[in-house]
Protein backbone atom coordinates (compact mmCIF):
# COMPACT_ATOMS: atom_id res chain seq x y z
CA UNK A 1 0.00 0.00 0.00
CA UNK A 2 2.92 2.52 1.38
CA UNK A 3 4.39 1.67 -2.37
CA UNK A 4 1.31 2.25 -4.67
CA UNK A 5 0.97 5.44 -2.63
CA UNK A 6 4.24 7.04 -3.08
CA UNK A 7 4.32 6.30 -6.74
CA UNK A 8 1.10 8.17 -7.34
CA UNK A 9 2.48 11.12 -5.21
CA UNK A 10 5.56 10.47 -7.51
CA UNK A 11 3.57 11.13 -10.71
CA UNK A 12 1.40 13.74 -9.23
CA UNK A 13 4.73 16.24 -8.42
CA UNK A 14 5.98 15.51 -12.01
CA UNK A 15 5.44 19.17 -13.53
CA UNK A 16 4.42 17.71 -16.86
CA UNK A 17 1.72 15.77 -15.06
CA UNK A 18 0.50 18.16 -13.38
CA UNK A 19 -0.15 19.85 -16.60
CA UNK A 20 -1.47 17.08 -18.59
CA UNK A 21 -4.22 16.98 -15.58
CA UNK A 22 -5.01 20.63 -15.10
CA UNK A 23 -5.24 20.71 -19.71
CA UNK A 24 -8.06 18.00 -19.04
CA UNK A 25 -9.69 19.56 -16.50
CA UNK A 26 -9.66 22.62 -18.76
CA UNK A 27 -11.26 20.14 -21.53
CA UNK A 28 -14.20 19.38 -19.42
CA UNK A 29 -14.91 21.20 -16.90
CA UNK A 30 -15.55 24.34 -19.21
CA UNK A 31 -16.79 27.03 -16.30
CA UNK A 32 -13.69 26.95 -14.57
CA UNK A 33 -10.88 25.96 -18.58
CA UNK A 34 -9.28 29.66 -17.97
CA UNK A 35 -8.23 29.16 -14.25
CA UNK A 36 -7.05 25.54 -15.11
CA UNK A 37 -5.51 26.94 -17.94
CA UNK A 38 -3.39 29.66 -16.38
CA UNK A 39 -2.15 27.46 -13.64
CA UNK A 40 -1.28 24.49 -15.61
CA UNK A 41 0.87 26.72 -17.97
CA UNK A 42 2.30 29.00 -15.12
CA UNK A 43 3.84 25.43 -13.68
CA UNK A 44 5.24 25.01 -17.03
CA UNK A 45 6.91 28.32 -17.43
CA UNK A 46 8.18 28.14 -13.96
CA UNK A 47 9.65 24.40 -13.64
CA UNK A 48 11.04 25.04 -17.31
CA UNK A 49 13.12 27.82 -16.52
CA UNK A 50 16.56 26.98 -16.19
CA UNK A 51 17.80 29.89 -14.04
CA UNK A 52 15.24 28.92 -11.37
CA UNK A 53 16.37 25.29 -11.36
CA UNK A 54 19.88 25.85 -11.20
CA UNK A 55 19.34 28.13 -8.03
CA UNK A 56 17.38 26.01 -6.58
CA UNK A 57 19.45 22.96 -7.08
CA UNK A 58 22.89 24.91 -6.18
CA UNK A 59 21.25 25.40 -2.71
CA UNK A 60 20.59 21.92 -2.41
CA UNK A 61 23.39 20.07 -3.77
CA UNK A 62 26.04 22.64 -2.39
CA UNK A 63 29.37 23.11 -3.01
CA UNK A 64 31.17 20.14 -5.72
CA UNK A 65 34.16 19.15 -4.34
CA UNK A 66 37.60 17.80 -5.47
CA UNK A 67 38.60 14.20 -5.65
CA UNK A 68 40.88 13.61 -2.70
CA UNK A 69 44.19 12.82 -3.33
CA UNK A 70 44.76 10.96 0.14
CA UNK A 71 42.74 9.20 2.83
CA UNK A 72 43.54 6.17 4.88
CA UNK A 73 39.93 5.06 4.02
CA UNK A 74 40.70 2.66 1.55
CA UNK A 75 36.97 1.14 0.83
CA UNK A 76 35.27 2.66 -2.24
CA UNK A 77 31.92 2.25 -2.21
CA UNK A 78 29.87 3.09 -5.88
CA UNK A 79 26.01 2.95 -5.63
CA UNK A 80 24.50 1.38 -8.73
CA UNK A 81 21.91 3.07 -11.01
CA UNK A 82 23.46 3.73 -13.99
CA UNK A 83 23.26 0.65 -16.41
CA UNK A 84 20.91 -1.95 -17.64
CA UNK A 85 22.44 -5.27 -19.45
CA UNK A 86 20.28 -6.71 -22.65
CA UNK A 87 20.72 -10.26 -22.73
CA UNK A 88 19.14 -10.45 -26.13
CA UNK A 89 22.58 -8.26 -28.26
CA UNK A 90 24.94 -9.12 -24.56
CA UNK A 91 25.66 -5.18 -24.27
CA UNK A 92 25.67 -2.92 -20.96
CA UNK A 93 24.27 0.38 -21.69
CA UNK A 94 25.21 3.36 -19.46
CA UNK A 95 23.61 6.59 -18.41
CA UNK A 96 24.36 10.01 -17.52
CA UNK A 97 25.07 8.56 -13.77
CA UNK A 98 27.79 6.41 -15.06
CA UNK A 99 29.86 9.09 -14.04
CA UNK A 100 29.47 7.08 -10.42
CA UNK A 101 31.60 5.06 -11.89
CA UNK A 102 34.31 7.10 -13.59
CA UNK A 103 35.04 8.84 -10.58
CA UNK A 104 34.77 5.99 -8.65
CA UNK A 105 37.85 4.09 -10.29
CA UNK A 106 39.73 7.61 -10.62
CA UNK A 107 39.54 7.91 -7.09
CA UNK A 108 39.90 3.95 -6.03
CA UNK A 109 43.21 4.44 -8.06
CA UNK A 110 44.06 8.22 -6.54
CA UNK A 111 43.71 7.25 -3.03
CA UNK A 112 45.18 3.36 -3.32
CA UNK A 113 42.26 1.79 -2.33
CA UNK A 114 42.81 -1.94 -0.99
CA UNK A 115 39.09 -2.69 -2.29
CA UNK A 116 35.97 -1.19 -4.82
CA UNK A 117 32.42 -2.07 -3.60
CA UNK A 118 29.95 -2.64 -6.78
CA UNK A 119 26.68 -2.05 -4.94
CA UNK A 120 23.30 -2.24 -7.13
CA UNK A 121 21.21 -5.82 -7.85
CA UNK A 122 17.77 -5.64 -9.75
CA UNK A 123 15.23 -3.43 -9.26
CA UNK A 124 12.65 -5.30 -11.21
CA UNK A 125 10.46 -7.45 -9.92
CA UNK A 126 8.89 -9.05 -12.84
CA UNK A 127 11.22 -9.55 -15.11
CA UNK A 128 14.69 -11.67 -14.49
CA UNK A 129 17.47 -9.68 -14.90
CA UNK A 130 21.35 -9.70 -14.55
CA UNK A 131 22.34 -8.13 -11.35
CA UNK A 132 24.04 -4.97 -11.92
CA UNK A 133 27.20 -5.13 -10.20
CA UNK A 134 27.58 -8.18 -11.95
CA UNK A 135 27.45 -6.48 -15.51
CA UNK A 136 29.70 -3.74 -14.42
CA UNK A 137 32.01 -6.16 -12.97
CA UNK A 138 32.10 -7.89 -16.70
CA UNK A 139 32.53 -4.68 -18.46
CA UNK A 140 35.32 -3.70 -16.35
CA UNK A 141 36.94 -6.93 -16.84
CA UNK A 142 36.60 -7.10 -20.41
CA UNK A 143 38.05 -3.50 -20.91
CA UNK A 144 40.81 -3.58 -17.87
CA UNK A 145 39.80 -0.34 -16.72
CA UNK A 146 40.65 -1.17 -13.18
CA UNK A 147 43.53 -2.79 -11.24
CA UNK A 148 41.75 -2.66 -7.60
CA UNK A 149 40.06 -5.96 -6.03
CA UNK A 150 36.45 -5.86 -6.55
CA UNK A 151 33.42 -6.87 -4.12
CA UNK A 152 30.31 -7.24 -5.34
CA UNK A 153 26.56 -6.85 -3.74
CA UNK A 154 24.08 -8.22 -5.91
CA UNK A 155 21.26 -8.15 -3.91
CA UNK A 156 20.38 -4.28 -3.29
CA UNK A 157 16.96 -3.04 -5.24
CA UNK A 158 17.15 0.59 -3.03
CA UNK A 159 19.60 3.02 -1.61
CA UNK A 160 18.74 1.77 1.75
CA UNK A 161 19.14 -2.13 0.90
CA UNK A 162 22.62 -0.66 -0.49
CA UNK A 163 23.90 0.22 2.97
CA UNK A 164 22.51 -3.35 4.60
CA UNK A 165 23.74 -5.38 1.72
CA UNK A 166 27.26 -3.37 1.90
CA UNK A 167 27.22 -3.38 5.12
CA UNK A 168 27.07 -6.98 5.42
CA UNK A 169 29.62 -7.81 2.92
CA UNK A 170 32.22 -5.75 4.87
CA UNK A 171 31.29 -7.69 8.30
CA UNK A 172 31.83 -10.75 6.43
CA UNK A 173 35.43 -10.15 5.71
CA UNK A 174 35.91 -8.31 8.63
CA UNK A 175 36.95 -5.09 7.20
CA UNK A 176 36.28 -1.61 8.33
CA UNK A 177 33.16 0.87 8.10
CA UNK A 178 35.08 3.70 6.65
CA UNK A 179 34.16 4.26 3.14
CA UNK A 180 34.73 6.72 0.19
CA UNK A 181 30.69 6.48 -1.11
CA UNK A 182 30.60 7.48 -4.31
CA UNK A 183 26.60 8.33 -6.09
CA UNK A 184 25.24 11.02 -7.80
CA UNK A 185 25.62 14.38 -5.72
CA UNK A 186 21.63 15.11 -5.63
CA UNK A 187 21.24 11.48 -4.25
CA UNK A 188 24.04 12.23 -1.88
CA UNK A 189 21.71 13.56 1.15
CA UNK A 190 19.81 10.60 0.97
CA UNK A 191 22.32 7.55 0.52
CA UNK A 192 25.02 9.28 3.44
CA UNK A 193 22.08 8.61 5.84
CA UNK A 194 21.38 5.06 4.90
CA UNK A 195 24.88 4.14 5.47
CA UNK A 196 25.45 6.09 8.54
CA UNK A 197 22.29 4.62 9.94
CA UNK A 198 24.02 1.13 9.44
CA UNK A 199 27.18 2.57 11.23
CA UNK A 200 29.52 3.78 8.10
CA UNK A 201 31.59 6.69 8.54
CA UNK A 202 31.78 8.07 5.18
CA UNK A 203 33.81 10.39 2.58
CA UNK A 204 30.72 11.17 0.28
CA UNK A 205 32.09 11.85 -3.30
CA UNK A 206 29.00 13.32 -5.26
CA UNK A 207 29.08 12.75 -9.43
CA UNK A 208 27.31 14.24 -12.22
CA UNK A 209 25.89 17.14 -10.52
CA UNK A 210 22.61 18.38 -11.87
CA UNK A 211 23.89 22.13 -11.38
CA UNK A 212 25.55 23.81 -13.94
CA UNK A 213 29.50 24.14 -14.46
CA UNK A 214 29.07 27.44 -16.19
CA UNK A 215 26.53 30.27 -16.32
CA UNK A 216 24.00 30.06 -19.28
CA UNK A 217 23.72 34.20 -21.06
CA UNK A 218 21.14 36.48 -20.17
CA UNK A 219 18.71 34.82 -22.91
CA UNK A 220 19.27 31.05 -22.16
CA UNK A 221 18.19 31.63 -18.94
CA UNK A 222 15.04 32.76 -19.70
CA UNK A 223 14.13 29.97 -22.48
CA UNK A 224 11.99 27.59 -20.92
CA UNK A 225 13.39 24.31 -21.26
CA UNK A 226 11.96 20.79 -22.40
CA UNK A 227 15.37 19.12 -20.37
CA UNK A 228 14.60 21.73 -17.32
CA UNK A 229 11.41 20.03 -17.19
CA UNK A 230 12.31 16.48 -16.43
CA UNK A 231 15.33 17.13 -14.11
CA UNK A 232 12.64 18.89 -11.49
CA UNK A 233 10.94 15.44 -12.34
CA UNK A 234 14.13 13.66 -10.84
CA UNK A 235 15.09 15.89 -8.25
CA UNK A 236 11.08 15.99 -6.90
CA UNK A 237 11.42 12.15 -6.70
CA UNK A 238 14.74 12.76 -4.80
CA UNK A 239 12.48 14.83 -2.20
CA UNK A 240 9.84 12.94 -2.48
CA UNK A 241 12.29 9.28 -1.29
CA UNK A 242 14.04 11.46 1.64
CA UNK A 243 10.89 11.98 3.52
CA UNK A 244 9.35 8.04 2.75
CA UNK A 245 12.83 6.77 4.03
CA UNK A 246 12.65 9.23 7.24
CA UNK A 247 9.28 8.12 7.99
CA UNK A 248 9.76 4.11 7.55
CA UNK A 249 13.16 4.90 9.68
CA UNK A 250 16.14 4.39 6.99
CA UNK A 251 17.65 7.56 7.66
Amino acid sequence: MFYILSKGVSFLLSPFNLFLILALCALFIKRKKSLFLTIGFSILTIFSNPYLFNKTIMRYEGEITTLPNDTIIKTVVILGGYCAHNQSTDRTRFNQASDRLLQGIRVAERIKADRIVLSGGTSNIIIKEEPEAISVLNHLSESKMINRPILLDTLSRNTNENAIETAKLLKHLNRSKHIVLVTSLWHMPRAKRCFEKQGFQVIPLGTDPLQQFEDNTFMEQLIPSVQTLSMWDLILKEWLGLVIYKLKGFI
